[in-house]
């Protein structure tokens, strides 16, 4: 933290946000990267510690979409050269992180992930049928 710190020893970058996420559930972390994309600032604050391990959340495939909305609002915002690249110099992509045709879902850290060290896999497993039912 302490190279994103001003002479006086404060962040600079957390004053008055023009988006402010406490706690980062994936309602405010979708909220905060529509934020970023459309060039404004936003700060997020997480007190509940580290996420769950294992955790599963039930996507709609909207989802996908939106991140890929998202990828391009920041390719237009911040240039190609201002978007967050991958080690091997590839330029980051949600969507694709997320989910792609040429990967796959399996047992996944995410942070390997997304950070190519795990270049076969995606975050997200595809479910194919879903029933309802109502047992009132």
């Amino acid at each position: 933290m302490k190279q994103n710190m001003g002479a006086d020893g404060r962040l600079p970058g957390v004053a008055d946000p023009d988006f402010l996420a406490l706690g980062l559930g994936g309602t405010n972390m979708m909220a905060m990267l529509w934020t970023v994309a459309t060039g404004r600032r936003a700060v997020g604050v997480e007190e509940r510690g580290d996420p769950f391990v294992g955790v599963h959340w039930n996507i709609r495939v909207d989802l996908f979409h939106q991140l890929g909305l998202i990828d391009r609002m920041m390719l237009d915002q911040y240039g190609d050269y201002g978007v967050p690249r991958h080690s091997d110099g590839s330029r980051f992509s949600l969507a694709e992180r997320f989910y792609g045709p040429a990967t796959q879902s399996g047992h996944v850290v995410p942070d390997e992930v997304i950070t190519k060290y795990n270049n076969a896999l995606h975050l997200v497993g595809r479910i194919d049928h879903i029933e309802f039912i109502d047992d009132r």
